[in-house]
């Protein structure tokens, strides 16, 4: 079985992901405001958005509260992270554990890839190694 780069590192799904693209642009919104602005774009059921906010609410992404309405039960889902926050706990458990799995493999890629595409960058990390290894030499 061939591995596919793109399913390996993925964290949400698709619908996943254009959901919390609505509601982070949002600072509450209700299942049917999801499914509203989802129909904007395609065909989908009721039950699959509801379902999809369930499991990000399981996921501990989305804040849940219910309220009576017209038609009955209504829920409204807000972020317990803004955007940046989730983007930057994601980088930080993945760099962590490839870090601890993978160390050597790791941190040569990050080399080469800052040497290709930012050498200025690079040097600026260099002069932060050399800063923090004469903290380890006093």
């Amino acid at each position: 079985m061939a591995l596919n780069p793109n399913e390996l590192l993925e964290v949400l799904g698709p619908l996943e992901k254009e959901i919390m693209e609505i509601v982070w642009n949002r600072t509450e919104t209700s299942t049917h405001d999801v499914l509203e602005e989802l129909r904007k774009k395609r065909d989908i059921a009721m039950t699959t958005v509801s379902s999809t906010l369930n499991r990000l609410h399981d996921k501990n992404l989305l804040k849940r509260r219910t309220d009576k309405g017209v038609r009955g039960l209504c829920y409204y889902y807000s972020p317990l992270l803004k955007k940046e926050e989730f983007e930057n706990m994601i980088t930080f458990r993945v760099m962590d554990k490839l870090l601890k799995d993978f160390r050597e493999p790791t941190t040569a890629y990050f080399i080469e890839e800052l040497a290709k595409s930012d050498p200025v960058k690079l040097q600026e990390l260099r002069k932060k190694i050399e800063e923090s290894l004469k903290c380890y030499e006093s």
